[in-house]
């Protein structure tokens, strides 16, 4: 709701706001999540991510599936 309501109130500007949904992230905040193979690796997630924006340059909202 937060991004549709962004999204609303900057209408006709040239802001473009795009909600991106990411899959769990292995990261190294937390130890347990650095190593967790149900875990997407943090540079996957990235590669998907900007994939996925420039094949959908109008898209309002991207799942990511890591």
């Amino acid at each position: 709701m937060l991004s549709e309501s962004i999204r609303l109130q900057l209408a006709g500007t040239s802001v473009r706001v795009i909600e991106l949904e990411p899959p769990s992230v292995r990261t190294g905040l937390l130890p347990a999540r650095r190593t967790a193979r149900s875990r997407c690796r943090s540079d996957e997630f990235i590669t998907e991510a900007v994939s996925l924006l420039e094949s959908q340059p109008d898209a309002k909202e991207i799942q990511s599936n890591g």
